[in-house]
């Protein structure tokens, strides 16, 4: 099918009905994986942040990967810089419950204490 685009080819009713749901699905799980990514992101940041004597390797390594794996996602989709902006909050919500589970502290500041750009580049927000 992606020949048939390239060389001009109409595509069947059926076959654009398919791509065109192929390509919600690729959106779809591109937005999920960059939210993932921001969210395991928040929770380190508010773990360092707030139980630093606890701080392991294993950490540091997320803190330094995610924001790369971010950085990817968005340089290879553009579009996905609003995506995230725009659900940042709620993003941070879900890390921030399970930052608390995790930590047992309800210290957390009810909204993002970090902007996309910092978390993109400070490994310590």
């Amino acid at each position: 099918m992606a020949d048939s685009l390239r060389q001009g080819t109409i595509l069947s009713t059926q076959d654009q009905l398919f791509l065109a749901e192929e390509i919600s699905n690729m959106a779809r799980k591109d937005r999920k994986e960059i939210r993932s990514h921001a969210e395991i992101l928040f929770v380190l940041f508010l773990k360092v942040r707030y139980q630093p004597d606890k701080r392991t390797r294993s950490w540091d390594l997320t803190i330094l990967d995610q924001p790369e794996e971010l950085a990817e996602l968005l340089e290879e989709s553009p579009s996905l810089r609003q995506t995230l902006e725009g659900s940042w909050d709620v993003v941070y919500q879900k890390a921030s419950k399970k930052a608390q589970i995790e930590t047992w502290l309800d210290i957390f500041p009810a909204a993002a204490p970090f902007t996309l750009e910092l978390a993109l580049t400070d490994p310590d927000a």
